[in-house]
């Protein structure tokens, strides 16, 4: 079995491999990223093992790790925006 490799856009370890809808693929439990699904209707071994390599193929860059990190506050102050915001 092959290892999952920490997440490209937070660079978290708390990923998983998962299978829905006969579609397997490798998401970060942090960021809710996900990477491309893989489906293979015979073989869930090949799904798994294609989904993973599919997965470690992704790299982090500095770049796109400051885009998620700018996204990530933007997404934050609005939720708090509209939290405080009156009914």
């Amino acid at each position: 079995m092959s290892l999952i490799a920490p997440c490209p856009f937070c660079a978290g370890i708390n990923v998983e491999y998962r299978l829905t809808c006969g579609a397997g693929y490798v998401t970060c439990l942090d960021c809710d990223s996900y990477g491309p699904m893989v489906r293979d209707d015979v073989d869930e071994a090949l799904r798994h093992s294609q989904a993973i390599k599919k997965w470690n193929m992704r790299s982090q860059t500095e770049e796109l790790t400051a885009h998620v990190t700018h996204n990530s506050g933007v997404v934050n102050n609005q939720h708090e925006k509209s939290a405080a915001a009156p009914i």
